[in-house]
């Protein structure tokens, strides 16, 4: 079974009006990685991967280096990145939502909502917190979307809602996807979405799950065959469906910002040139389950590398399967 949604504006359905014709705009965003950096084989032998599967995972699918921090805790991955994002919140009280996406089902025990330890710990006492999943890697944009549509219907121009994405790999079975082409690392992102703010423009979001694959790690050789044939045609899918929906053609967009993954297959079925790919961050962080868009974006941002007025492509796929892409313009500097 093949799902797919397109963006569209929801009503404003809240107190205070109608935000339904406003975009969705991406005030402010921060991304946090440890310190401590690893090689592939400092964790494929104790992930019980052989030289050959290594050897694979390098020159194959550009896995190098990945961060992880055992010492720290899920909260000292996360906060870092928040805290980024609301540097430059005065109010605490316009946080009106807090959504907390990723793509591990449990990252926490059952007795701690990892939401509400944000919110707390982030003075956001007047939000509303909840988790995401579902959508694994990638739940970051489903939960961008679905913050813009939370704006829409709460109907305060000063709203913000809070998106944050990170998690620790804490077992074999959710950092071992070699077959995939990952070796899962640690990172985190967040940001500030508003409803017609100052900031970078949602144009559009498209998502497609196919429900055949929703079996992920645990699929059968052939199934897993099939969801491997299905990813690139899919990812390209999804990505014209975002760029026509953003009334745009490919060669209108400036860079494509991408799950860390070299889509060299991606790129040559859509003819783009793979320079236009952003894989600065794969040899070094591998791939961070729903963080990699965000932590990338950051990347290009603090690197001089984000244009004013340009168009931007996020693309991210969860396992299971959900394949997202989204259109973004970046703000001219007297627009943030």
């Amino acid at each position: 079974m093949t799902f797919s949604t397109a963006y569209t504006p929801r009503p404003g359905n809240g107190p205070q009006g109608s935000l339904d014709d406003q975009p969705t705009t991406l005030e402010a965003w921060g991304a946090y990685v440890p310190s401590r950096s690893v090689s592939l084989e400092d964790v494929g032998g104790p992930l019980g991967l052989t030289r050959a599967q290594m050897k694979v995972l390098r020159r194959v699918y550009g896995v190098r280096d990945m961060r992880l921090d055992p010492e720290q805790s899920l909260f000292d991955l996360l906060l870092p990145a928040a805290r980024a994002a609301l540097k430059e919140v005065t109010d605490p009280s316009t946080v009106k939502y807090l959504l907390y996406g990723h793509a591990t089902q449990e990252v926490t025990p059952s007795t701690m909502d990892a939401a509400d330890v944000l919110r707390t710990s982030l003075g956001l006492h007047d939000a509303q917190a909840f988790g995401l999943s579902q959508q694994n890697c990638a739940i970051g944009l489903a939960a961008i979307d679905m913050a813009g549509a939370l704006l829409a219907m709460d109907g305060d121009p000063a709203a913000r809602a809070l998106v944050v994405t990170g998690e620790k790999p804490f077992a074999k079975l959710n950092q071992d996807y070699h077959s995939l082409g990952s070796v899962m690392g640690e990172a985190a992102s967040a940001c500030l979405v508003a409803r017609g703010g100052r900031g970078d423009r949602v144009r559009s979001y498209v998502t497609r799950a196919r429900g055949e694959f929703a079996d992920g790690i645990l699929m059968d050789q052939e199934t897993r065959e099939r969801a491997n044939n299905a990813h690139d045609p899919e990812v390209c899918g999804v990505i014209r469906e975002a760029v026509a929906q953003a009334g745009l053609e490919l060669d209108d967009i400036h860079r494509f910002v991408h799950y860390n993954s070299l889509m060299i297959e991606v790129s040559t079925e859509l003819g783009v040139d793979r320079d236009r790919f952003f894989t600065d961050n794969l040899p070094k962080y591998s791939h961070c389950y729903a963080s990699d868009v965000m932590v990338n974006y950051t990347t290009m941002r603090d690197t001089g590398q984000l244009e004013a007025g340009r168009h931007y492509l996020f693309t991210a796929t969860g396992l299971g399967a959900t394949y997202s892409a989204m259109v973004v313009t970046h703000a001219p500097e007297g627009d943030r």
